[in-house]
This record gives structure tokens, sequence and C-alpha cells, in this order.
């Protein structure tokens, strides 16, 4: 079996399928020729401000059943870009009016390329006030593995700053640092633009699943078949029959409600195939490199609901 470590595109799928084998060689031989890291100086977090607040849905009614959110329903919900008209490779999530959280091995590939955040979108084949924002700094963490996806963690930086609107609006950190046990068995959110068949076109409007997180002994013992040394504490699984996330979705949202507002939790890493039931998706677990994320934080950052 392929392991499937979050290639450069990934999928929501509704039904248990496999990803191309493909995307994962492409993305394997690339790693091998680029190995350019950088570092910053450490800034100070930014004081959240009182007259915004992080983590709340644009959300009027559900759509039972339905996989497809609501128009700006995560309004921090972003999509990588190569150029400022192109389709996302990879998701995102506003922190800030100028910090992205996303994967490392979503930006690891292309620290020489010119990269878009697009900010504001639902329907990717509409003009429907979406923009493209220019990233002007990029980092992953230091101690991210290619072969483990360990420390599968990045921050954006924006030339601009973004103005908050109901369109574009910050998710919620968590408020403690460590294991976030209190995150793991409740209901977690992912979405993306990713491809609804394994392989096949990529969604074009924002499509969200609904899985059970995981506690890491959880995640590889019982139904589940990872070996429990593969998923280290900068790790956190999700599962649901027949959901998972897959091609095109890495570094996107992993959220968890907390109140009135939603949290990020995690960030789309890696996994098994797509939505193998033996096989949950793994997470980025942000709690335990929350840190790392806030002293790199810059702009406008804002209060919890």
């Amino acid at each position: 079996m392929i392991l499937v470590r979050a290639a450069v595109l990934f999928c929501l799928v509704a039904l248990g399928s496999s990803c191309n084998s493909n995307w994962y060689n492409w993305y394997q031989n690339y790693l091998n020729n680029l190995t350019t890291t950088t570092k910053r100086p450490t800034t100070t977090t930014p004081t959240p401000t009182g007259s915004c607040k992080c983590g709340v849905p644009n959300r009027v009614t559900r759509i039972v059943g339905g996989e497809t959110t609501e128009e700006n329903e995560y309004p921090w919900q972003v999509g990588i870009t190569s150029s400022s008209t192109g389709r996302p490779f990879c998701g995102g999530s506003i922190v800030s009016s100028k910090t992205i959280v996303t994967a490392a091995h979503c930006i690891k590939p292309y620290m020489n390329i010119i990269m878009y955040a697009l900010v504001a979108e639902h329907d990717l084949n509409k003009s429907d006030g979406e923009k493209y924002v220019r990233i002007c700094k990029k980092e992953y963490h230091s101690s991210y593995n290619d072969n483990t996806y360990d420390y599968d963690y990045a921050v954006l930086t924006l030339c601009d700053e973004l103005e908050w609107a109901k369109d574009i609006a910050p998710v919620c950190l968590p408020e403690t640092s460590g294991q976030g046990t209190k995150y793991e068995n409740i209901d977690s959110v992912i979405s993306g633009w990713g491809t609804t068949t394994s392989g096949g076109s990529t969604s074009n409007i924002l499509l969200e699943i609904t899985v059970q997180s995981l506690s890491n002994s959880g995640c590889c013992s019982g139904d589940y078949q990872y070996p429990c040394s593969m998923i280290t504490d900068r790790m956190i699984c999700g599962a649901a029959s027949g959901k998972d996330a897959c091609q095109g979705d890495s570094g996107g949202p992993f959220i968890a409600k907390e109140g009135s507002s939603y949290t990020l939790t995690g960030i789309v890493s890696w996994g098994y195939s797509c939505a193998l039931p033996q096989y949950p998706g793994v997470y980025a677990r942000v709690t335990n490199q929350l840190s790392w994320i806030k002293t790199r934080i810059e702009g406008t950052t804002c209060s919890r609901a």
C-alpha cells in the first residue's frame, strides 16, 4: 500500500477510495531536489484587538447530509496558489491580518516561487469577491521531516494586511499549549477544494466533512492499523466512515467548536490512501507547537467570541 503523505494535491471524499500514487512519487522526487529553508527573528505575538472576533462562522442553515459549505461559512479558509489567478494546490487558515498557518509539506517545494493566498473564496468558477494576496515570507518548522511528516507546520506572512469583513476573518488558536487532550474524541471539521474522487478533478466549491478526532493511542489500536511509532506527539488523528481529507486539502484547517467559536486544532497533513476505514487521516497537532506558531504571528489578531 502506498503511503500518501499529504501530497501536493488533496481531496475530500464521501466514499472510500485510493489516492493516486503518481502525485506521491512526483512530490517525493521534487522534495529530493529541494533542501532550502528559512529562518527569521522571533517576533512578539500581537495583542488581540477588541473590535473583531475569531472563529465565528457565517452560518444560516446547514445542508443536511451534504458536504458543500455555505458561502464563506468559514471565513478563515485560504487557498494557496502559485499565481494571482490560479486554483489552490493547498489550503491554509487565517490567524491574523498578516499570518496564514499551513503545512510544511505545502511550502518546502516552493520556497523560491512566488505564492499567493486566495481569501474570501467559495466558488472557484465565480467572481464573488475573492482576493489574491501575495505572500512575502514563508517559514516551515526546522524539525520538519520529509519522510515521517513530523513537525508538519508552516507560517506564511502576507505582504499586505487583510481587512476584516464577513468573508475574511481569523480562526481562533488554542489558548493553551501541550497535547491538548480536550480536543480529542470530539467532532472536528475539515474543509477544502480538493478532488472529490481519487485522482479526479478538484472541487469548484468549498467542501467540508465532519470527523471524530482521536487520541494518539486510539489512532493506532483497535480497528486502526497505523504503527504507534508513526503517530508522534505532533500529530492528531480524525476518522469517520467513508470520510477523509485527500489530495488538494493539505495545509487546510482541522477545527473544533468551543462555545460559539471554532478553534484550529490541526492542520491537514497525511494518511495512508484516502478514507480507508483502518487508516484515519492524520493532522499536525496545533497545541503541540502553539508557541512556535504564536511567535511568528504578525499583524492584528482578534479575541475569542
